[in-house]
Order: structure tokens, then C-alpha cells, then sequence
């Protein structure tokens, strides 16, 4: 299932799984639990910048 991602200056589609850990990860870093290890592998792994991920305001699922 893929969702909408909409940040304050694009729309993403994204499937349903990165959102989720899209949310995880953002949650971590409000958190401020940067160190844990989903968190670096985000980093690392992924081009999405959490700056962006941060920005998320409205996901709604694509039917």
C-alpha cells in the first residue's frame, strides 16, 4: 500500500512501511534518541533528509 506524503514543500509517494518507520524514526529524533540503531541506519541508508521527515504535516492513504 503506498500513501501521500505531503511536507510544506512537496508531495511524496512513499510506501506504507517507510512511513511508518518514517514516524518511528521522527518520534526517536524528537525524542532525542538519535543513537539508537534504526535511527542510524535511517541516516545512513536513506536519502531522505529527517530535516524533511520533521516536516511531515498530513499523510493519507492512497485508495
Amino acid at each position: 500500500m503506498k500513501v501521500k506524503v505531503k511536507t510544506d514543500k512537496e508531495e511524496l509517494c512513499l510506501l506504507y512501511n517507510d512511513v511508518k518507520m518514517l514516524k518511528d524514526v521522527t518520534d526517536m529524533v524528537a525524542k532525542g534518541n538519535l543513537s539508537s540503531p534504526e535511527a542510524k541506519a535511517f541516516n545512513q541508508g536513506n536519502n531522505f533528509a529527517l530535516k524533511n521527515v520533521l516536516k511531515l504535516i498530513e499523510v493519507r492513504v492512497i485508495k
